[in-house]
């Protein structure tokens, strides 16, 4: 006996693609200012505890993971909604914060800087050219965090191979 779903997905009909995937991008939007709320929650979190050095919990990191988490799920909402100069800002800090972890140094003048940078990007969502200044910004961001140590690439001594 055939059940009603098996009957249902071998027959044709449904929406048309290019109206599902209408369909879909609406829904996505209307989340939208949910979305945007848990951005600037996060980053108002991020800049209210700032990283100095001494500051962290005696070595176990809680702090730099609990940024480090907020950073991801930031870009994982802003690449929903396709705030592409978050999403990078928010990608660099994550970068910096693991690199940071792993290597157990701490720079409070770059965990801050990037909080800036976040709040600025998230400033700039309906001003195209301050997109832009934050685009330009998010590149720089990551090619200062890409002169850090990768704790991937580190030997056992903290050296990188060479």
């Amino acid at each position: 006996m055939e059940s009603r779903f098996q009957r249902l997905t071998r027959e044709p009909g449904g929406k048309p693609r290019d109206l599902a995937l209408a369909d879909a991008e609406t829904a996505v939007q209307s989340l939208s200012d949910i979305g945007l709320k848990l951005i600037g929650a996060h980053i108002d979190v991020l800049h209210k505890t700032p990283l100095k050095p001494g500051s962290d919990d005696g070595g176990r990191g809680d702090r730099l993971t609990h940024a480090y988490a907020l950073t991801v799920e930031i870009a994982e909402v802003a690449s929903i909604f396709r705030l592409s100069e978050i999403c990078d800002v928010a990608t660099s800090f994550a970068e910096l914060l693991f690199r940071m972890k792993g290597t157990g140094t701490l720079s409070a003048d770059s965990y801050q800087v990037h909080v800036e940078a976040l709040r600025i990007a998230f400033a700039s969502i309906d001003d195209e050219q301050a997109r832009q200044n934050a685009r330009v910004l998010a590149e720089h961001l990551r090619k200062v965090v890409d002169k850090l140590p990768d704790p991937d690439a580190l030997d056992a001594e903290g050296h990188t191979g060479s």
